[in-house]
């Protein structure tokens, strides 16, 4: 009994240890070049492009420059500041985004 009890946990570990190795090599990651993190974060893009989003960036645009010249107002729906750019169609749009307030004159 001790015998075999002995062999199952040799065979445990020995697959422990072969399981521990083979994950090393997937763990290792080459260091960033750049160790600054604004520098790094800085430098990558969290906006794919697609034709959807393209769409958006048009509409959005679109939408500010309504604000702007007052034939559009900023709304709140469900607690998200919208911009009404159509019937039933409204744009998201963060008000003070990049420190810039379009209730404020330029």
């Amino acid at each position: 009994m001790k015998r075999r009890t002995l062999r199952v946990l040799t065979g445990v570990a020995a697959t422990a240890l072969a399981v521990s190795i083979v994950q090393i090599p997937a763990q290792a990651a080459n260091p960033p070049i750049d160790r600054d993190p604004a520098v790094a974060q800085a430098s990558k893009s969290d906006d794919l492009k697609s034709p959807l989003g393209e769409k958006q960036r048009a509409l959005r645009e679109t939408a500010v420059q309504q604000v702007v010249k007052g034939t559009a107002t900023i709304e709140t729906k469900g607690g998200q500041q919208v911009i009404k750019v159509g019937k039933g169609q409204y744009v998201q749009y963060a008000v003070n985004r990049e420190g810039v307030d379009l209730h404020d004159p330029l």
